[in-house]
């Protein structure tokens, strides 16, 4: 008799899929980067702040767009099959009504800002998003099968594609339409792909009552969304109120966009995993186990690549960007810092849905709204620019802690359990970062230009990892060894030189239940 194949546990699934995206993400973000430099030097500063406010018009397409479908689908995954042609049919209606929705507000959104240029970009702009909508089922199907390997290929080449074609067209002189065309190219191809892959059957029916019960689920969701997008957009138009300069909007999302550059490489597909796999789990104290100990390994790297990223931000500007951009530096360091409670806290998120808890997600999100504008109008007030990155770091440090005892309450968490996820690998970046630092200031004071930006990065790389790597090991024992072996096990899915089945290639975390 045929003896039968293991089935993977949910660990090893999980981790296997935080792998692949996680391979995903780092080739993204190199790539994105590595655009970006480019970019820096091709584009102008106003470019920056042009597309900064186009993508406000994205808010008001949201509002007419089921953006919840695929969370909902992938908590009925059982019923796929059942609620995806309905699903399809709403997200395209839904998104044509979005489209023509931006299509409308550019000529009124150019003239209250004084931008006439704004109108075509947003116009441009609505056509990728419409594509967005359209992609919302397959990946929906990709996520709820687990199929990470398959999402990881196609975010790749969408992300290499897009950085590619972004950096030809503003060589070819297209400015800010260079984001823009960019995007809607990609957005094409990987509609295409999605359907391609994911084998959905669909029928000309559109199913309409389902389309009831499919936004009476997703409509607190929904609202919850298309707060966080106001609040993903609220900085750039505040600077846009307030300052009335698109060189110091462009400097602000010059900034923005690379403070979420490093943690994002270890935190940004982490909930697209996170939420398939503690849907599964009923068990509320296992399914905090499992939240926790994901949110402990992450923050392990998040943390000091954070605190890393902002102490790096001087000598990198200065060795490699144009001197036009060394405004931005003060605000990259100060969203740097934000970041590590936001990024890691908002996940969360995940263990919210996974508990039905959909109404206290809304709640929370409207309250973090209402406080991010408050703080980001009041910084602009007072010092311009610098005073909304200085706002909006102050936000996500209180979203991120609060969020996520908010998250593990209800199974039986604690603030003592927020403080094991944040305290330890708080105390080792900033020692580990904060010697780096001091051993940087050395360099700048014996080293002769033009090396010095040079060696103090060589210099904080060097003295953080020495310092930072045992420090937490012995802050975080068993957290870091849980992380060593997840390590081993992603590289060794990836490169496929083992063979791993379950979660026999390496012992069991200490938080595993």
């Amino acid at each position: 008799m045929t003896a039968r194949t293991p089935t993977p546990s949910l660990t090893s699934r999980t981790t296997r899929g935080v792998a692949w995206l996680l391979a995903q993400t780092l080739g993204s973000k190199v790539a994105n980067l590595l655009g970006l430099i480019a970019l820096s030097w091709i584009l102008k500063t106003e470019d920056f702040g042009l597309i900064a406010l186009t993508y406000l018009a994205s808010v008001v397409a949201a509002i007419f767009s089921p953006v919840a479908v695929r969370e909902v689908l992938v908590h009925r995954h059982n019923r796929m099959g059942k609620w995806a042609n309905a699903a399809f049919w709403m997200s395209l209606t839904f998104g044509l009504i979005g489209t023509l929705a931006m299509v409308a507000l550019a000529p009124l959104l150019a003239w209250c800002l004084d931008e006439p240029r704004l109108k075509g970009l947003v116009w441009l702009m609505a056509v990728p998003l419409l594509f967005d909508r359209l992609g919302t089922v397959p990946l929906a199907r990709l996520h709820a099968q687990m199929r990470f390997r398959t999402v990881a290929v196609l975010g790749l080449s969408a992300s290499l594609c897009t950085t590619a074609l972004t950096v030809l067209f503003a060589w070819c002189e297209f400015g800010a339409y260079s984001f823009v065309w960019s995007r809607l190219l990609v957005a094409v191809l990987v509609t295409a792909a999605l359907w391609g892959v994911a084998g959905i059957k669909l029928s000309w029916s559109p199913q309409l009552r389902r389309w009831v019960y499919l936004i009476s689920d997703t409509g607190l969701i929904f609202c919850a969304t298309l707060l966080y997008m106001a609040i993903s957009q609220g900085d750039y138009l505040v600077i846009a109120l307030f300052v009335s300069n698109q060189d110091h909007v462009g400097l602000y999302y010059f900034a923005f966009t690379l403070s979420s550059q490093t943690a994002a490489i270890v935190l940004s597909n982490l909930s697209q995993v996170l939420f398939p796999a503690l849907r599964t789990i009923v068990e509320p104290q296992r399914r905090m186990n499992a939240f926790l100990r994901a949110a402990r390994l992450s923050a392990l790297l998040a943390v000091p690549l954070c605190l890393l990223q902002a102490a790096l931000a001087e000598p990198v500007f200065h060795a490699v960007l144009h001197e036009k951009w060394i405004p931005a530096i003060p605000m990259l360091q100060i969203l740097s810092v934000g970041m590590i409670s936001r990024l890691i806290g908002l996940q969360g998120n995940s263990l919210i849905k996974a508990q039905g808890r959909f109404g206290s997600y809304l709640a929370l999100t409207a309250a973090y709204t209402i406080t991010f504008f408050i703080l980001v109008t009041a910084g602009a007030w007072q010092w311009g620019t610098l005073g909304v990155a200085i706002g909006a770091a102050v936000q996500f440090t209180l979203v991120g802690v609060v969020n996520l005892y908010a998250a593990i309450r209800p199974d039986g968490g604690s603030w003592r359990d927020v403080g094991a996820v944040y305290l330890p690998p708080l105390a080792a970046g900033g020692a580990s970062v904060g010697a780096a630092c001091a051993a940087a200031e050395w360099i700048s004071s014996v080293a002769a230009e033009p090396w010095v930006a040079w060696l103090q990065i060589g210099t904080i790389l060097l003295v953080t990892a020495a310092i930072c790597v045992p420090l937490s090991r012995w802050l975080a024992p068993l957290p870091s060894r849980d992380l060593t072996a997840r390590v081993r096990e992603m590289i060794q899915n990836l490169t496929g030189w083992f063979t791993v089945v379950g979660d026999e290639a390496s012992p069991p975390g200490p938080y595993d239940s």
